[in-house]
This record gives structure tokens, sequence and C-alpha cells, in this order.
């Protein structure tokens, strides 16, 4: 059944964690049908806490762009900033030092708390934003899988005090309607990713903690205690050529991942703990991601499909892939809308970094109806020093001593005891 809308058609934000239902979608347009609206979209910020792996320090220049908004002859019409998932990169955040699995809301605080201090400028935009004296400009955040604890309501409330306390800032779930554009991050059309939306939160050890699915899990565990070697590798395109020039960056990721699953995966799983799950799909996944160290996401081939089919929806936008595209089916939008934080190109042969520009979306509407799409990219603002290495085979000698201390595995040609 379809929920009554907060604001007379302007949209429907989705106070919800569950994925939206082609029956829930049905939109009613604003009263009078000729109210202008706008929606601007950031995807995949990955602001972090700071320091060279922080993945966005670039917060002023961010908060250049949305403030722009609030000035000139558009200055009061009505905006809504759409921030579709992975904004706060809460998952390679540390807390006390460690990256916790068991995720409570106290460690989701300390996260927070990281992020708010390295990057206040942000927050001052949001509020900036909120706070406009045409009193009609809204933020939402969208939950991706780099920040599920957006789903603990004390993380809410303690974002919306950082933003001002604004009831503007809306924390709608992993989805939203917003006229006739359907929003989400495409954590949950990705099985590796996908939380189950009926059981949010488990209890381990008489507290409550996110449940996070598998494939966090394993970066928690696997990925993370390498963050200062290759925390600047994450961020290279195309990743296949990184593994390729770096064949040893490949072979240390397969053998913690072979490793990983065969062992620490499994004797946690037999111990009860709740956030290590096992599905057959998980364990073929598993499988084939140790052998190949193919860490790029996916999203099911039909999830868009019911969403197309109804006649009120004229553009559906993710993000997730970190990859842009622009589909049209029959006058209808698909859109993969790309990261917003810093990714390089590699060029000749891993010699040279070429700075990826960083992509938004901007909707004008009339009575909640699409009327305007546009697709914009912009250069952002170059690292500091010391934020990045000189250059990204540097690595190979550590990487190489890691290799030499592995022990030979009888049963696998991959290794043991990383």
């Amino acid at each position: 059944m379809a929920k009554k809308p907060r604001d007379a058609g302007r949209d429907r934000a989705r106070n919800g964690s569950a994925p939206a239902h082609v029956e829930e979608v049905a939109i009613d347009l604003m009263a009078g049908g000729e109210q202008r609206s706008r929606i601007v979209v950031f995807s995949d910020i990955e602001m972090g806490g700071g320091g060279p792996a922080d993945d966005f320090p670039h917060t002023p220049f961010l908060g250049e762009l949305m403030t722009a908004y609030l000035d000139g002859p558009d200055a009061d019409l009505p905006v809504d900033f759409v921030f579709n998932g992975d904004t706060f990169d809460f998952l390679k955040v540390s807390y006390q030092g460690a990256f916790p699995k068991h995720i409570s809301a106290e460690v989701a605080l300390g996260k927070v708390e990281s992020v708010a201090a390295a990057h206040p400028k942000f927050f001052e935009a949001v509020r900036a934003v909120v706070e406009h004296p045409s009193g009609n400009k809204r933020v939402f955040f969208v939950v991706g899988n780099h920040d599920f604890e957006l789903l603990f309501p004390e993380v809410q409330q303690r974002l919306r005090e950082h933003c001002g306390g604004s009831e503007h800032v809306i924390f709608p779930g992993f989805d939203l309607m917003l006229g006739s554009v359907y929003l989400a991050h495409g954590c949950q059309v990705d099985p590796v990713y996908r939380m189950d939306v009926n059981r949010l939160f488990v209890e381990h050890n008489g507290e409550k903690i996110l449940n996070i699915p598998w494939a966090a899990v394993t970066i928690l565990d696997v990925a993370m205690p390498l963050q200062d070697l290759l925390y600047h590798h994450d961020r290279l395109r195309p990743k296949a050529k990184a593994l390729e020039l770096l064949p040893e960056f490949r072979e240390v990721m397969s053998a913690k991942l072979w490793n990983y699953w065969q062992k620490v995966y499994w004797k946690d799983f037999r111990a009860k703990d709740p956030v290590h799950k096992i599905s057959w799909s998980m364990v073929r996944e598993a499988f084939r991601r140790s052998k190949t160290a193919d860490a790029d996401l996916e999203l099911a081939d039909d999830w868009t499909d019911e969403l197309l089919d109804h006649d009120e929806v004229q553009a559906i936008v993710v993000g997730h892939l970190h990859r842009n595209t622009w589909v049209e089916y029959e006058g209808k939008k698909v859109i993969q809308l790309g990261c917003f934080r810093d990714e390089y190109w590699i060029r000749d042969e891993g010699r040279v970094l070429e700075p990826r520009l960083k992509p938004y979306l901007e909707f004008d509407l009339r009575g909640g109806r699409l009327m305007h799409a546009k697709f914009l990219e912009v250069q952002g603002p170059a690292r500091e020093p010391g934020t990045y290495p000189e250059s990204i085979f540097d690595v190979v000698p550590k990487l190489r001593e890691m290799l030499a201390r592995i022990k030979p595995n009888p049963r696998s040609a991959v290794g043991d005891d990383l």
C-alpha cells in the first residue's frame, strides 16, 4: 500500500529501511501541478576520518558546490540534496585504533565523531542549506554499504545535531522517491552487500549490533589490516589494470582471502558469531573472489524491471558501482552515478595517474514530473602532498616480504598463514 506523502507530492521520502516495492511507488503530484523543484544528487563521496586514507579530503570544495544553489535567481526554489549512499566511509574509519565488525551504537557514534572532526566544512554547508531563509531546502542521507551505521537512530540524531538540529536533515533508509525520481544506493541489489531488512540488528554479548553482510565483515577482517599499505591502490581504475601491473598485490589478496574463508570465517561461524552467516551463494562468490582477487561490485540484472513498468517513475538513480552510465528505456532514464570520492585512471603503465572527474546530477521538476535532467562532472582539488605515495610501485617490496612469509600449503596452490 502506498504511503501518504509528507509534502503534497513534492516527494515521498521513505522512512522505512526496505527498498521500495513497485506497489509502493505511487506518487501524488504537488497540489496545483505547477510547483518547480530541484534535486541535486551526489553518490559515493566516502569522506573518512582524515589522514592519507581518507578518500575525500575536499569537503570545503563540496560545500561550495552545495551553497552555490542558495544564491542567484533560483535562491528560493525548493531544492533537495540527496547524498545517495556511501557519503560517510564509516566502514573504513577506525574506532579506538581497530576496525570492529561488531558495530554497536557506541562504536558507530565514535566513527561519526571522527568524520565530523575531519570534515567540519561539510556539516557547515549542510547547516547553511537547511537553515536557508526560504525554508524549502532539505538534505537526505541514503544508506549505503559504507555507512550502514546510518541505520542507528542514535547516529541519525548525532549527525542532525552536527547539522544544526534541523528536521530538514532526513534519513530515508535505503531508498526514496522525490517526485517521479527513484533513488537508491544500490547495495540492496548487490548480493554480497544486501542487508536483511527484517533483521537489521542482532544481539551479541548482550549488546545490539549491526547485522552487516558478509562482504562487509570480510573487508573489516581482511582488507582493513592492510589499509596503511594499500589505501591508495583502492582508488586506482581500472582495477584489472592495477592487478595486472602489481601481481604481488593480487597474490597477497588472493592468499589472504583464501585463508580467511577457509579458516577464520568458518571458525567464527561455528562459534555462533551472529555476523558470520553462511549461504551457498556466499560460498560460491567467496571461492571465486579468493581465486581472482576480484573485488568489483555487481548489481542484479533485473532489479529495475518492476520500477520501469510503473508509469509514475521517470528516472532511476543508483550509485555503488563507481561507474557512470545513462540509459534510456522508452523515455525513462536509468542512471548509474559514479563516485565523488578521489579515484585515478591508470595511464602510461602506472607511471601517470589521471584524477577522475567527479560526477553529480541535477533534476528540475514541475509538479513532481521531470522536466530537465543534467549530468555534470567537475575536477576536484589536488590532494595534499603526503596523502598519496610517490609511485604505485612503492608497495612492491613490502608485498614481496609478505609473500615470502607464506607457508606452503599442500592442499592449496595459494599458500597459508599470511
